[in-house]
């Protein structure tokens, strides 16, 4: 259970830092909902890869 907290604590951690570098390399300022989508087309792109390598796990046993 620890390790699951970890993970999801240094996730949102990641993403958050991950927010602030692409504002900043923008020169985003205000709300900044490009660099948030950026970051959410990041994620959504890690979550298809994560998917994908459990289910090549998933189909050897």
């Amino acid at each position: 259970m620890g390790k699951w907290v970890t993970l999801f604590l240094v996730t949102v951690i990641g993403s958050v830092l991950l927010w602030i570098a692409i504002a900043n390399a923008l020169n985003e300022s205000g709300d900044g909902l490009l660099s948030a989508a950026a970051v959410i087309a990041i994620q959504n792109c890690l979550i298809i890869v994560l998917l994908a390598a459990v289910l090549e796990r998933l189909l050897k046993k």
